[in-house]
């Protein structure tokens, strides 16, 4: 006969893993929508691919570029950023965009669903 654990902790729910979105343009000023629904951006990836010249992104919870800017990155010619925010992340509300306003970049934007 097998006894119950009466009292044993039970593990914590598994979180949702972050998936990438693939961001890549060569050409700016250039709008990629990344992502269609509510989400958190737990970090993202991103490399300057001229290494000529800086480029700056912004990623905006919206569907076009008059949502609320979440994060605005400035990247010098060549450098590249690898910043997470953990699981909770940055909460977009309505979906992710990502408004290339200078320059080349390559990349990732990491998000979990809501």
């Amino acid at each position: 006969m097998v006894t119950p654990n009466v009292g044993a902790a039970t593990p914590p729910p598994r979180r949702p893993r972050p998936h990438a979105l693939p961001l890549s343009a060569t050409v700016s000023p250039a709008v990629a929508m990344l992502y269609g629904a509510a989400c958190r951006i737990t970090g993202w990836s991103l490399v300057e691919t001229t290494g000529t010249a800086r480029a700056e992104i912004r990623i905006i919870d919206g569907r076009d570029t008059t949502g609320q800017v979440l994060a605005d990155i400035t990247l010098s010619a060549g450098e590249s950023t690898r910043d997470y925010w953990g699981p909770d992340g940055i909460p977009a509300r309505v979906g992710v965009l990502a408004d290339i306003v200078s320059g080349s970049v390559s990349g990732a934007v990491y998000v979990v669903s809501e």
